[in-house]
């Protein structure tokens, strides 16, 4: 029993499509998750930084305020 020509050729094809769909997706290089991590860290780093100088901004002012409330020039002052 021989197996019809086309039915071969079809076969190599989409063989050929397949091997060569999986090269393709062998070649991609996997995503850089250090990278992405470093990145996550600094923008976290960073954000959390100008939150706390915000919160100290804050702070200052409402001494400042407290202390120009109070009359207290030397304290305002500094």
């Amino acid at each position: 029993m021989l197996i019809p020509e086309e039915a071969v050729a079809g076969f190599r094809k989409r063989s050929a499509l397949l091997r060569r769909r999986n090269a393709r997706r062998n070649n991609n290089p996997a995503p850089d998750y250090n990278f992405r991590c470093v990145v996550v860290l600094v923008v976290g780093g960073s954000l959390a930084w100008f939150v706390s100088r915000q919160m100290k901004a804050r702070d200052f002012a409402g001494q400042l305020q407290s202390a120009i409330a109070q009359r207290q020039c030397h304290t305002a002052e500094k």
